[in-house]
């Protein structure tokens, strides 16, 4: 008929056509097994032959000339099936279909793998989805601290905070998924974590970064203070992965992604992103140390990558990032300037992620590379540890602010102990991204907009020391407390 759809890919030419309406859900196995001639079997959904929407066809299964589909129907729905020859071929045709009914929805699996990070007078809870969602899709989880009996519950998100807990108590956790049928049995319970006041007092870091971005001025007080410690926040590390066992890390280092086909995984076999991830959140290093870290790798054991694989990292993490779960994405990487990438990363921020990216080294304007370009991402300038900024640091009306970034010392990806020191717009920019984290800690509803705005607003003006033409004299102060000369860009 004019208008009727390639089936398998070529053309129609004497085609048969049934309907089939599935009554209940299961798998549907359609195959030409016997037909004396080469077929084609095409599923379709639609009202008219000409405007149909293609569900699976098939050409030659099995090594022979019949055809065969293996599909799920929707109940209810109206399926054209057509039988077809193969360059015009004609013949004797077998039509042989199976439907096998799904068994009934059941309650979930039992989640997996809790996991607590205290705070002050709560605990983040992390957990993986059970291996069985029934058939039927979780609609909720929620985790139970024991003793006390206080809960948290979310729709689909792997993590959620339990509030109201008393500091100097230990706390153990257990989690359940709900679907239609009901609900799972309890998990297995967390390790127990003790919820415990933040100290007024700080801690000496090891990191001279650290104890920089908590002070409006040098000299340095060796003293690294915060309110907040960005328990609940979801940290992506677009970067060469991260050692996921490392002592700075581990136990907050959830599943993620890669687009490097190695067999590495998510593992860093080149240490940045692990250095990365242990200034955004590790224990001793990080400026968040209670946030999820989310390995996204786009990068080899070279360090380099493509920006096609930079972009399917992205969209990765649109795709699983959860609505309403506070995130940030830290982007310690950069090249010539990109439409598509640029496009990419304000797709993430328009999805709810505070994309943070590092300006560049190439002490030039950070305008001429991307993501750093993209006005709707942070962009980091380095400075060092006398408050210049960095020789190497691009600069310019692209810059939203500055950090420390050189001579940073972090988590190394050698030993699940190692450290190591870099310098670059790539240590300066996970400073930032950990202060989002803070930012999101303290109030999960921010918009990456008012993330930036926080950070913008509260960060030290003029303390930067030649910051370069075009850029706005901004020093990121993690207490996020507004500049007392916030109107002051010069």
């Amino acid at each position: 008929e004019t208008g009727e759809p390639n089936h398998g890919g070529f053309g129609a030419s004497a085609s048969i056509w049934y309907s089939y309406t599935a009554s209940a859900a299961g798998t549907l196995v359609l195959d030409t097994m016997g037909s004396d001639f080469d077929t084609l079997l095409g599923v379709y959904t639609g009202s008219a032959v000409n405007a149909l929407t293609t569900i699976r066809t098939n050409d030659d299964a099995g090594g022979g000339n019949w055809s065969r589909i293996e599909f799920a129907p929707v109940v209810d729905t109206q399926y054209w099936v057509a039988i077809d020859g193969y360059g015009s071929r004609k013949g004797s045709t077998v039509f042989n279909w199976a439907f096998t009914e799904a068994p009934p929805a059941q309650k979930p699996g039992v989640p997996r793998s809790v996991r607590a990070v205290e705070g002050d007078a709560r605990a983040t809870v992390y957990w993986t989805a059970p291996e069985s969602d029934g058939g039927a899709t979780i609609t909720a989880y929620t985790v139970t601290a024991s003793p006390g009996g206080r809960t948290c519950a979310t729709t689909g998100a792997l993590t959620c905070v339990v509030s109201s807990l008393t500091n100097g108590t230990p706390y153990t956790f257990t989690v359940t998924a709900t679907n239609s049928v009901g609900t799972s049995n309890p998990s297995s319970a967390s390790d127990a974590v003790t919820p415990r006041a933040a100290s007024d007092g700080g801690v000496a870091p090891l990191s001279w970064g650290l104890d920089r971005i908590d002070q409006r001025a040098l000299p340095l007080n060796n003293r690294y203070t915060r309110t907040q410690s960005g328990a609940g926040v979801t940290v992506y590390v677009i970067d060469t992965g991260v050692r996921a066992t490392h002592g700075e890390l581990n136990g907050r280092v959830a599943a993620g992604f890669t687009t490097i086909s190695d067999g590495q995984g998510t593992n860093d076999c080149q240490g940045h992103g692990t250095h990365v991830a242990g200034t955004v959140a590790g224990t001793n290093y990080g400026v968040a140390p209670s946030a999820l870290i989310v390995p996204v790798r786009v990068m080899n054991c070279s360090g380099s990558g493509s920006t096609s694989d930079i972009i399917a990292g992205i969209d990765w993490i649109i795709t699983h990032h959860q609505a309403g779960v506070p995130a940030v994405a830290n982007m310690s990487l950069g090249g010539p300037r990109s439409a598509a990438l640029d496009l990419a990363v304000a797709r993430g921020v328009a999805d709810g992620v505070t994309f943070v990216v590092a300006a560049g080294n190439s002490n030039l304007s950070a305008c001429t590379v991307s993501p750093a370009g993209e006005p709707s991402a942070i962009t980091v300038g380095s400075t060092t540890s006398t408050d210049e900024r960095s020789s190497f640091s691009n600069f310019g009306s692209c810059l939203d602010v500055f950090a420390p970034g050189s001579s940073i010392v972090s988590a190394g990806h050698t030993s699940d102990t190692a450290t190591r020191t870099l310098s670059g717009t790539s240590m300066a920019a996970p400073h930032v991204a950990g202060v989002a984290a803070l930012a999101l800690s303290q109030n999960t509803a921010m918009t990456p907009a008012e993330v930036a705005s926080a950070i913008a607003s509260s960060a030290t003006r003029n303390a930067v020391t030649n910051p370069g033409t075009g850029s706005l004299n901004r020093l990121v102060f993690s207490p996020l407390t507004p500049a007392p000369n916030a109107d002051d860009d010069t």
